[in-house]
């Protein structure tokens, strides 16, 4: 009966290394998804649990060491996690994913909230229950703060979906998921009257300075216009190029024959430039936009505009 037990218990140790093991494994191999921010959001996010369960199948499988002490156990756990965790990111220099300070942080929460976990369920130890109702509750804490940038961006994709058909709206309180600055400095201006907010853009020294709407409402083909409202904020005319484009574009060579592109010029009062969607679809050489499967608009300007200020107040579908 001993001689069983032990053989079982020796196939439950190799059954939870083997899981480690093959957890780590696809980690790292399995490729980058190509999809849009929540997707590669996502993707990112699953350091934490991954190194959770690594962690909560070490630490169960140390209890199969009856010489040890609950303490030796938790303090070899550890220790196995972080070599581990160090060794996964220096691997990923060769490998699909790219090494990152983060992504080390995000291993450490994971495995720290997965072995809180596996306190709080009385593995190893004999807590009181009040111990282990406050060490769940470090647990949990521990593992939504690991998968936070998950949560904000999902909450960032039901607040674009909510303020659709505007596209861009700078009184989103999560509108910086989809916006990024290429050399120029991006600031939310706060009215003080009833007027709507507008970011003001100070454009840098670097080529084709501007800003990049990205992982936009998808769907345009229910609407006959995309609208941008804004103005040059120094006081005298500035040349704006834009640039409309879908998934299609992005996935392939990014040509520029392959998109919506127009110049225009901004004037220091706000106004409306109001674009057909049917000039926008038609705009590729070789095919037609996917007005259903949208992905971004570029407003970009001249290298030699540096100083320059712009406003943007919105961009929205009509």
């Amino acid at each position: 009966m001993q001689t069983n037990n032990h053989l079982k218990s020796r196939a439950t140790v190799y059954t939870l290394i083997g899981i480690s093991i093959g957890l780590l494994l696809l980690m790292h191999f399995f490729p980058t998804p190509r999809g849009g921010l929540w997707t590669r959001t996502f993707y990112d996010s699953t350091h934490a649990p991954v190194f959770g369960i690594v962690a909560f199948c070490i630490f169960t499988a140390a209890q199969a060491r009856r010489g040890w002490s609950n303490v030796k156990r938790l303090v070899v756990t550890v220790v196995i996690v972080v070599l581990l965790s160090v060794l996964s990111e220096a691997a990923q220099i060769i490998g699909p994913r790219n090494a990152s300070i983060i992504d080390l942080i995000a291993d450490w929460l994971g495995a720290a909230s997965a072995l809180f976990a596996a306190l709080a369920l009385g593995i190893g130890n004999a807590l009181g229950r009040p111990i282990r109702m406050l060490v769940a509750i470090v647990a949990l804490t521990l593992g939504l703060f690991s998968v936070s940038s998950l949560i904000k961006v999902s909450a960032a994709f039901v607040e674009r979906n909510s303020i659709f058909p505007t596209l861009i709206s700078f009184e989103a309180k999560f509108g910086r998921s989809f916006r990024r600055t290429n050399n120029a400095k991006l600031l939310v201006l706060e009215k003080s009257d009833n007027s709507r907010s507008a970011a003001q853009l100070t454009l840098r020294k670097g080529a084709w300075p501007g800003v990049i709407f990205h992982d936009l409402v998808p769907n345009w083909s229910d609407f006959s216009h995309i609208v941008i409202v804004w103005r040059s904020a120094d006081g005298s005319p500035l040349n704006a190029y834009l640039q409309i484009h879908d998934h299609a574009h992005n996935r392939g060579k990014r040509l520029y024959s392959d998109r919506f592109n127009r110049e225009h010029v901004l004037m220091p009062d706000f106004s409306e430039l109001r674009i057909s969607l049917a000039d926008v679809q038609s705009a590729p050489r070789n095919r037609l936009m996917d007005l259903t499967n949208m992905e971004g608009v570029v407003i970009s300007f001249s290298s030699n505009d540096f100083g320059r200020k712009v406003e943007i107040e919105e961009i929205r579908l009509e």
